[in-house]
């Protein structure tokens, strides 16, 4: 039971890293420009700061609910990495941003997405993880 418990844990740690890679680091005029586009949606009342979205990753295995975060990559990471050993077994695994414009870097609103967005090639390196390492991650 321990040893699913961390394989599932450790996938887990690894998909947020993967969507944290996946998620472009933007630069001060780009942030601007993002926030501009928000302000005209809707006042979000934050001032994001390059890496934002990359640092707004999370897991859960109780909930979908996620924080407004406000992290830089490396935290988020920890984060993850530290959360998904709380995994239980029949807990479902959440994996979430509240950044409040990751929906427009998912809709390649940023060039840096290579119209790929954040989930294809995030789930791509998934179903790679889970061809490959699973067996891996349960024998450590």
């Amino acid at each position: 039971k321990r040893r699913f418990e961390r394989m599932i844990g450790m996938f887990a740690s690894d998909i947020a890293d993967m969507a944290i890679s996946n998620t472009p680091i933007g630069d001060d005029d780009t942030e601007k420009s993002v926030l501009q586009y928000l302000a005209r949606q809707k006042s979000t009342g934050l001032d994001p700061m390059p890496g934002f979205a990359q640092g707004s990753w999370q897991v859960s295995f109780s909930t979908q609910i996620f924080q407004k975060a406000i992290y830089d990559a490396q935290t988020a990471s920890d984060n993850a990495s530290m959360q998904s050993k709380n995994y239980q077994l029949g807990d479902l695994l959440y994996i979430g941003n509240k950044g409040p414009y990751i929906g427009l870097l998912e809709k390649n609103f940023s060039d840096k997405t290579m119209g790929m967005g954040i989930l294809k090639p995030t789930i791509a390196a998934i179903e790679a993880v889970y061809k490959t390492d699973l067996v891996r991650y349960y024998q450590q």
